[in-house]
């Protein structure tokens, strides 16, 4: 089992600087990721991009990542730069030199919840084959991406800051030259300890699924 993200910038034509917005995704996926090595990944279509990743325990944590990492982009501030992404949990199936070519059930899934993300206008799902715990997830997710939809530019840094190198509140205050209950105002405005919650529950749920879902597939 592994998890596909599939996700496409927003508005991306309207965006100044596409190498900058370029650059900071790249940053986030193979310098900030807090992976144990660089997930395979690529960019599709001028504004698309997927990431390939073994643990699918990780999948929200960097969805979450990226869409933080680039609503605090440097220079992007009044424009909010951000990102649709769908997960999709599945078998592995064929897998290329690059996600351009590679193939199997979890892309095909992020594929197809990245099409109903764009119909619907929201930014956040997930799509597994069978799981008992997908809706419950994919219920989860929306009401999360709802919070991150609102984040301002300073939230979305401080949760940032937070995902991306695990800084304290006194770590980040000093880093962004404020005052702690200013840092603590924009964690709580951005709702970080109930995001950080639903962290936990998916990476717990996701990684006790598998065995169950194999078992429910093998009846088919």
């Amino acid at each position: 089992m592994i998890a596909v993200l599939t996700g496409d910038i927003i508005s991306s034509r309207t965006l100044p600087n596409r190498s900058r917005w370029l650059r900071r995704l790249e940053e986030i996926i193979e310098k900030k990721s807090g992976l144990a090595k660089p997930p395979k990944w690529g960019v599709f279509r001028g504004d698309s991009f997927q990431v390939e990743l073994s643990r699918p325990q990780d999948a929200l944590r960097l969805a979450i990542l990226i869409r933080a990492g680039l609503r605090s982009t440097p220079g992007f501030s009044p424009i909010r730069l951000d990102a649709r992404i769908a997960i999709g949990i599945g078998d592995k199936g064929y897998s290329g030199k690059s996600v351009h070519y590679s193939d199997g059930e979890a892309y095909v899934l992020s594929g197809t919840a990245l099409d109903v993300l764009k119909r619907e206008n929201s930014r956040l799902t997930i799509q597994t084959p069978g799981f008992t715990i997908g809706k419950s997830l994919e219920i989860s997710l929306q009401l999360a991406s709802t919070i991150i939809d609102d984040w301002s530019f300073a939230e979305a840094q401080a949760v940032w800051l937070k995902l991306s190198e695990n800084k304290t509140q006194e770590e980040i205050a000093k880093k962004l030259k404020i005052s702690q209950p200013a840092v603590h105002k924009r964690y709580t405005g951005s709702h970080y300890n109930e995001i950080s919650k639903l962290l936990t529950y998916f990476e717990s749920a996701v990684s006790s699924e598998p065995e169950g879902l194999m078992t429910l597939q093998q009846k088919k």
